[in-house]
């Protein structure tokens, strides 16, 4: 049995919170369940009290921003794998990030569907060996 992958998504702006859910649920096979925060203090609750697959953080929140906000919730929930998704196209902050423990770094409006699923279960590991 495939158990859906379950993601936590840390994104404040509810048109990119819409648009990442739309594009995960066009990707083909792959069931997930999406949980979101609109602030990194209930995103590192929301880490901390559950067993997250991934967690999809935006760097620009109301109380965290740039790589400030990926290292708060790392050094909070340290074995939770992130996936930082960022407005900012900087290949040295992405760098620096995934040097720091990001599992990965994606552009918005860089990124389809399918480019997205496959970020994602890359770092939480392929559907077919999840178990319940």
């Amino acid at each position: 049995m495939v158990v859906p992958l379950r993601i936590l998504l840390i994104e404040d702006d509810n048109g990119h919170a819409r648009l990442i859910q739309e594009l995960l649920k066009e990707a083909d096979d792959f069931p997930f369940v999406l949980q979101r925060a609109a602030r990194l203090a209930d995103g590192v609750h929301l880490a901390l009290g559950a067993d997250w697959s991934i967690v999809l953080l935006d760097l620009s929140l109301p109380d965290g921003f740039g790589r400030n906000t990926f290292h708060q919730l790392v050094k909070a929930a340290p074995k939770v794998p992130v996936l930082v998704l960022s407005s900012n196209d900087d290949r040295a902050v992405a760098e620096e990030l995934m040097g720091a423990g990001a599992r990965g770094y994606l552009v918005k409006g860089k990124f389809d569907g399918r480019t997205l699923a496959a970020a994602i279960q890359q770092i939480a590991g392929p559907l077919s060996t999840r178990q319940e």
